[in-house]
């Protein structure tokens, strides 16, 4: 099954306005300062994305959780890019400060995109890969 320009429509919508909720306390950091390197944050992020989806699905194979991992973590990518334009058009920030805020510093933002991605883009990952359908004994 292959998504819809209805679906895409949606998806650009959700995925705007997720990004776009940080721009409203930026650049307050509301209490959440974590230092922690950026290889350990991604590790992070993949292991929670991949715990998500062995919470919420049946097919737990390493591939499709690996999969669904890295998946979400591209969209969690593109949102902080979405991030990144949105504060170079509406507050005075440079370029290097956005890019830095978007992908690196402002945590707020990145705790969000984070903790929302994995619920984001989950249907958006069954529509574009499904499952691969079990033969039984009753097909053969």
């Amino acid at each position: 099954m292959t998504l819809t320009s209805k679906d895409w429509i949606q998806l650009s919508l959700v995925t705007l306005i997720i990004a776009a909720l940080p721009i409203v306390f930026y650049p307050n950091t509301a209490g959440f300062d974590f230092q922690i390197g950026l290889f350990w944050y991604l590790l992070l992020e993949l292991t929670y994305f991949g715990v998500i989806y062995a919470l919420r699905n049946h097919e737990r194979t390493v591939g499709r959780v690996a999969s669904f991992a890295f998946s979400v973590l591209l969209g969690r990518l593109t949102l902080s890019a979405v991030f990144m334009i949105l504060l170079i058009m509406m507050k005075p920030v440079r370029i290097d400060e956005a890019a830095g805020g978007a992908f690196r510093t402002y945590n707020l933002a990145l705790l969000l995109f984070s903790l929302t991605a994995p619920f984001l883009y989950h249907s958006t990952f069954h529509l574009l890969f499904p499952a691969e359908r079990l033969t039984t004994r009753d097909d053969w």
